[in-house]
């Protein structure tokens, strides 16, 4: 259990950056509807930091092992530490502890929609990364998990405050369906940064599958689909999502991993910023 002494190795496994996301989106419903935290929905908002992305991320780099030998970029706090064999059964651990605790919550809360979120949030989140189903290499399954991950947290913040499975009430197709479009379109362009190394290893992607000129297409046609379908009067959805439309257009200029990667960095940034922004 060397890992478990090495917190600065812990830190690296669940990408820092990422810490933030999970809270903020199931922070939105209370702000939007001017309601407090309880007791219970704290415990959710904690685990789905740090927690929460140590899961998804130490579980991922497990099957994604042979990949990452393969990939310049792994090592650092962006991309996560490379697991040694040896730090498989504790990080495997540590997940499956968290995702415990994550339903165990779910439970406690004593509602049924909140507690099968969290078993839908848990299942997606392994179903992803985990042999038989590993969505995450079968385009465009995994672009579509991905989004679904997402929603299940904003939803399960949405259950705290009485709504069911569909959130927001009466504005999913309008609302919610045209943003988890656009959550699909940023997902699959983020495959192509990582073409080359997945190209390598022999893993279906997206850009590997498709081709990474052919995901950029899709990806903006789906970004494109979703500005012009949306139904909202926030500033910030709309400008995200024409920023997303730019950014991506702008990745046809070189046509270079590095540019996508630049594309995708820029991308997540700005979707903090419109969800502060939207919150606040």
């Amino acid at each position: 259990m060397r890992l478990l002494k090495r917190s600065g190795r812990l830190v690296k496994i669940s990408r820092p950056f990422t810490w933030g996301f999970g809270p903020l989106l199931f922070l939105y419903p209370f702000i939007s509807h001017h309601q407090a935290l309880s007791l219970v929905s704290a415990l959710h908002f904690v685990f789905l930091s740090f927690p929460l992305s140590f899961m998804l991320f130490g579980i991922n780099d497990i099957y994604d092992h042979e990949t990452d030998k393969q990939n310049p970029r792994k090592g650092g706090f962006l991309h996560g530490a490379m697991l040694s064999k040896i730090e498989f059964g504790p990080v495997n651990k540590i997940s499956g502890v968290i995702a415990a605790v994550i339903i165990l919550i779910g439970a406690v809360s004593q509602n049924m929609v909140t507690f099968s979120l969290s078993i839908a949030l848990v299942a997606t989140s392994y179903a992803y990364s985990v042999p038989p189903l590993r969505l995450k290499e079968r385009p465009p399954l995994d672009s579509i998990s991905n989004a679904a991950i997402i929603y299940l947290i904003v939803a399960l913040g949405f259950s705290y405050i009485g709504q069911g499975f569909l959130i927001p009430e009466g504005s999913f197709f309008t609302l919610t369906f045209p943003l988890l479009i656009a959550i699909i379109a940023i997902h699959m362009f983020s495959t192509i940064m990582d073409h080359t190394p997945d190209k390598k290893a022999s893993v279906k992607t997206m850009a590997t599958v498709f081709s990474k000129t052919k995901t950029a297409y899709i990806a903006l046609i789906l970004m494109a689909f979703s500005l012009l379908n949306i139904d909202t009067s926030d500033k910030f959805i709309i400008g995200f999502l024409g920023f997303c439309i730019a950014s991506m257009c702008a990745y046809f200029i070189s046509r270079k991993e590095r540019t996508a990667k630049m594309v995708s960095i820029s991308q997540a940034v700005v979707f903090v910023i419109c969800i502060i922004g939207s919150i606040v």
